[in-house]
């Protein structure tokens, strides 16, 4: 009888462990929404704090580690993706909310292409 709870706890374990996503994948969804928000916010200040946001999201992501054959394909993705976030950001403190917007169909391009080469939808 004593068995029963310990079996039951490491099930409920392994259930709850499946469930769980990855840090890079949490950073990764959150680096999406941040950029979503910018894009569909009209507030300047909304903007700038989504920026910021999305640059924490993005540390995380940029300290996960991947199979070894991808990481640099993984890291020159990150740094692609981060050299056109800040010029979003530069845009945003300049007080340019169309020239950062502009910038997002890069940013989906860059996305788009570094998904597809790790097969992620």
């Amino acid at each position: 009888m004593k068995k029963l709870p310990m079996i039951a706890a490491i099930a409920l374990s392994a259930a709850l462990l499946g469930c769980s996503k990855s840090e890079l994948h949490v950073a990764m969804e959150d680096m999406g929404g941040s950029l979503k928000a910018i894009y569909q916010t009209e507030s300047l200040d909304e903007m700038k704090a989504q920026t910021d946001a999305f640059f924490v999201a993005l540390e995380k992501a940029k300290s996960q580690v991947v199979n070894p054959e991808d990481q640099a394909t993984f890291e020159e993705g990150l740094k692609e993706v981060e050299e056109l976030a800040l010029q979003v950001k530069a845009a945003l403190e300049a007080g340019d909310a169309a020239a950062a917007k502009a910038l997002f169909p890069q940013l989906k391009d860059v996305k788009e292409e570094y998904h597809d080469k790790f097969g992620v939808e």
